[in-house]
């Protein structure tokens, strides 16, 4: 999969709690929106948005450092297994966008069950 990033500024956008994904418009835009948050100084938590559903992606990649937290899902009930990235200065921004090449076709083809020749990941710029 060919996986392009487009830095764009940070913007208002808004989404629907408990919406499925639209894998319909995925497959014909070819993009796919990818923020990120500071969980801690050092720990970023990333969510991808698709229409009007969004949801954070916090998983393991190999060669990548994360850390692993248990945290509670008040709405489901559950306890949720988050591997947040490791900002560091090895793991710098050039190395969150890499590690954005990875995650991004993971998502798309272990959890969204799809097979794409290409995606564009349309990436919000904020203080890293």
């Amino acid at each position: 999969m060919v996986v392009n990033i487009i830095e764009v500024q940070q913007y208002m956008n808004s989404f629907t709690m408990f919406q499925k994904p639209d894998l319909g418009l995925l497959k014909e835009t070819k993009k796919i929106n990818v923020s990120f948050h500071h969980h801690t100084k050092t720990r970023i938590s990333t969510s991808i948005q698709i229409g009007q559903f969004k949801a954070k992606v916090n998983f393991p990649i190999e060669g990548y450092k994360n850390h692993c937290e248990r945290e509670m899902n008040y709405f489901s009930g559950t306890t949720e297994i988050s591997h947040y990235f490791v900002k560091s200065k090895k793991q710098n921004f050039e190395a969150y966008k890499q590690y954005l090449t990875k995650l991004i076709p993971m998502v798309i083809t272990d959890y969204f069950k799809l097979e794409m020749d290409e995606i564009n990941i349309i990436l919000e710029l904020r203080d890293f």
